[in-house]
C-alpha cells in the first residue's frame, strides 16, 4: 500500500486528524516530496525590536528588514538626534555613530541583530560591533514528523523528516522538492494524528506570521 498525505496550515506547528484511523500492516517508512510556503520570516518582532537612543524608545514594527531599512526607519523616528549606520563588505561588521548614547544593555534590542554585545555606545564615536552583522533570521528550516524515527541531530534522535537551506529572498515563495527522497521508518502502525514542527537551525519554531504552509508525505510499506 502507498498513501499521498497533503497537509495544510497557517503556523508553524501542524496538526492532521484521521477519524478512520490508517492502519499498517508491516513494516512502512515515509519521506517528505513536497513542501511550500511564502518567506515573511521576520528578522525583528516583540523580541528584539526597541531601539534606546538617549532617552528616546523606537519600537520599530515586526517585519523583515535589511541594514537599509532599519537605518531608514530609525533616522525618520530618532527626534533631536542624527544616526548613521553602515556594514562594512569585507569584515561583514556593523558601524554605527549617533550624537546620543545608544544603551544596548537594556532587554529586547536588536544589538544580535547589529553584531553588537551588550554594552552601552558613547554618543559622537564611531562604534564597530563585535561580530558581523546577523541579519538573516532562518538560514535552515526542519520539518519534523512525529510518526517517524530514525534521523539524528549532534548524535540525538529526532524526527525531523527532512531539513534545507532557504535561499530565497524575503516575500517569495519557498518550494522545497527533495530530489532524492529519503525515507525513514514509521514509528506506530495505527496513524490517528500527525503532528508536524517547522524549526530553525536551534530547534526553535519559525514564525511565519500566518502564512499558508502546504506539504505532502508519501507513506509506502518499506521494499516496496
Amino acid at each position: 500500500m502507498s498513501l499521498t498525505l497533503s497537509i495544510t496550515g497557517n503556523s508553524s506547528t501542524l496538526s492532521t486528524y484521521y477519524p478512520n484511523t490508517l492502519q499498517l500492516n508491516g513494516q512502512y517508512e515515509c519521506a517528505l516530496l513536497h513542501f511550500s510556503t511564502f518567506n515573511s520570516i521576520p528578522n525583528i518582532d516583540v523580541t528584539n525590536n526597541k531601539f534606546y537612543c538617549g532617552s528616546e524608545i523606537i519600537e520599530i514594527p515586526e517585519g523583515t528588514y535589511e541594514l537599509q531599512d532599519i537605518s531608514d526607519y530609525l533616522k525618520s523616528e530618532i527626534k533631536g538626534a542624527s544616526i548613521k549606520l553602515h556594514c562594512n563588505n569585507n569584515t561583514l561588521k556593523t558601524t554605527i555613530h549617533c550624537t546620543k548614547d545608544i544603551n544596548f544593555e537594556k532587554e529586547n534590542t536588536f544589538r544580535h541583530l547589529l553584531g553588537f554585545d551588550k554594552q552601552i555606545l558613547k554618543g559622537n564615536k564611531w562604534h564597530v560591533s563585535q561580530f558581523p552583522v546577523n541579519i538573516l533570521p532562518t538560514t535552515v528550516v526542519r520539518v519534523e514528523c512525529d510518526i517517524i524515527s530514525g534521523s539524528y541531530i549532534n548524535g540525538e534522535p529526532s524526527h525531523i523528516i527532512h531539513e534545507f537551506a532557504l535561499n530565497v529572498p524575503p516575500g517569495y515563495r519557498i518550494i522545497e522538492i527533495p530530489k532524492n527522497a529519503i525515507y525513514f521508518p514509521i514509528n506506530q502502525n495505527n496513524i490517528s494524528c500527525i503532528h508536524i514542527r517547522l524549526l530553525d537551525i536551534n530547534n526553535r519554531l519559525i514564525n511565519l506570521r500566518g502564512e499558508e504552509v502546504q506539504l505532502y508525505l508519501h507513506l509506502r510499506r518499506k521494499n516496496d
